[in-house]
């Protein structure tokens, strides 16, 4: 995998992802725990996360077709500038002194300009990467990707829990924003050649848009087995969602009332398993049977879920020590991301082939927007259950959902079709 940083190219998007995703995981982690600490209501925190979820979603499909026609590197530019400028903003008002009620409003702000920014940004160096890597580079290329975003969970989560403990929310602000203009310093100087598409009238480009926006829908339409696969990653993104992203926590910060870094050492445990994963995909890579791998995966997953919400729901209850409950979940996340990295990098890399160059950023942006349309909701959900200050209901929520979804995966004959054509 390491001669791909002998492509310039893929060096200089391979950097520019890393710093960006960097300070976006510094900052993500510690506004979240900003935001529990200060004792908000769980459902005003679940809204401010669903709400760049959501924007990201209802602008994906439209957000593809547009990547498609236009300069993907420029694109990645201008948002990583954007990005960077809005947060400096951001972190300079903190820095002024405002209310926490001012805070918030602040960050619901800045939330939907970076989802703006940063739905635009995913979906460009996504489809970019086939043009700047050979065909059959490709599944390695997403392996290191994936290592890359995993290695930078690690560090971004243990620096955004000293950030928030050492020097305070306001320089958070500051350190992500520099580390968006650094990205796009990076992503100034790739230089590939790309298709271009073809000029159209100006009073035509509407009528062409939906156009194409209905190309995206259907190739998932059309594709056989495509559209039930991914509602049913519709379904266990729904069902997880409240677990991790709602229940941890505000168990953590909540209910135990630890500091920060008990956070992200769990974070840090999924992310090696990922980095391990990742390294084990990009290896063995022709030696991987799809759907075998797919439904193996889920199985597993759906194990862990039920066993950390198990120790979720014993800890909340004080019938096991602290001390054990860490170790065994960060254990145990270590061994989910494994499993996922396992599922996703040969998953993401078939269906990214399947399709055509000038096609792929409506498409990718029709497939983002289904397989994670119901997470903003869950989000909600979770919110709300977490009023009641108890894990049992979102557990229960949690593992009901994914068995039934993994149980119906497996069995269904069209999403078996669809796997053993990708392999």
């Amino acid at each position: 995998m390491l001669q791909l940083f002998k492509n310039k190219n893929y060096s200089l998007l391979f950097t520019g992802t890393l710093v960006s995703q960097l300070g976006t995981t510094i900052y993500n982690f510690a506004i979240g725990w900003y935001l529990y600490k200060m004792d908000v209501d769980p459902f005003i925190v679940s809204l401010y996360i669903a709400t760049g979820l959501m924007i990201d979603l209802l602008l994906s499909p439209f957000i593809g077709v547009l990547v498609d026609r236009m300069n993907k590197v420029a694109i990645l530019v201008i948002t990583d500038i954007i990005r960077g400028s809005a947060i400096l903003i951001a972190g300079f008002v903190f820095f002024s002194g405002i209310s926490l009620d001012q805070s918030i409003v602040l960050l619901f702000i800045a939330t939907i300009i970076l989802a703006i920014n940063g739905s635009f940004f995913g979906i460009s160096s996504f489809s970019l990467l086939p043009n700047v890597v050979e065909k059959n580079e490709l599944q390695q290329a997403n392996s290191l990707f994936s290592i890359v975003q995993s290695a930078q969970r690690i560090f971004g989560v243990l620096l955004g829990a000293a950030f928030y403990e050492l020097v305070g929310i306001e320089m958070v602000f500051i350190i992500n924003g520099v580390s968006y203009l650094l990205s796009a310093v990076s992503e100034m100087f790739i230089r590939i050649h790309v298709q271009k598409p073809v000029l159209i009238k100006s009073k035509e480009k509407v009528k062409q848009f939906f156009t194409e926006f209905k190309e995206g829908i259907g190739f998932v339409m059309h594709e056989e087995g495509m559209f039930v696969f991914l509602i049913t990653i519709v379904m266990l993104n729904f069902s997880v969602a409240p677990l991790f992203t709602n229940g941890l926590p505000y168990l953590l910060s909540n209910v135990l009332d630890v500091n920060s870094y008990q956070l992200s050492y769990i974070n840090v445990a999924s992310a090696v398993g990922m980095i391990i994963g990742s390294i084990i995909i990009g290896t063995i890579s022709k030696k991987v049977k799809l759907r075998e791998t797919v439904f193996r995966g889920m199985i597993f997953q759906t194990g862990m879920f039920a066993f950390l919400g198990m120790m979720m729901v014993l800890i909340s209850n004080d019938v096991i020590p602290y001390n054990i409950f860490i170790l065994g979940f960060m254990f145990f996340t270590f061994l989910f991301g494994v499993a996922n990295m396992a599922v996703n990098i040969p998953l993401n890399s078939s269906i990214v082939m399947l399709i055509d160059e000038d096609k792929r950023g409506r498409v990718i942006g029709v497939v983002s927007f289904m397989a994670n349309g119901a997470t903003p909701l869950a989000l909600l959900i979770g919110g709300l259950m977490l009023r009641s200050g108890r894990m049992e209901p979102i557990v229960l929520f949690t593992v009901i959902l994914t068995t039934i979804t993994v149980v119906f995966m497996i069995r269904n004959a069209k999403i078996n079709k669809l796997l053993d054509s990708l392999s």
